[in-house]
């Protein structure tokens, strides 16, 4: 079974995305927990701001993905520096 490239990517960008909001989202968990405030959801840092522009919408979702990118990336170097 072959995958199609746009399929891989759509893929890929889902996969970059949900990582992304998970580490945002233990990020703020962290902050507020800090500042003693109210929790927030990963269903709030998943649908992002619930803003009318489709643009801002659009430009979040981005903000996750390019997150997710070097989230993994680090990880990955950091690895091949330690030599796993």
């Amino acid at each position: 079974m072959i995958i199609n490239t746009m399929d891989g990517a759509f893929f890929g960008s889902i996969i970059f995305e949900a990582i992304g909001a998970f580490f945002r989202w233990v990020f703020l968990r962290v902050v507020v927990m800090i500042k003693g405030g109210r929790p927030i959801s990963f269903k709030q840092i998943w649908e992002g701001k619930k803003n009318p522009s489709f643009q801002e919408n659009v430009e979040y979702g981005f903000s996750n993905i390019v997150l997710g990118i070097v989230i993994v990336l680090s990880v990955i170097v950091i690895l091949k520096l330690v030599g796993v």
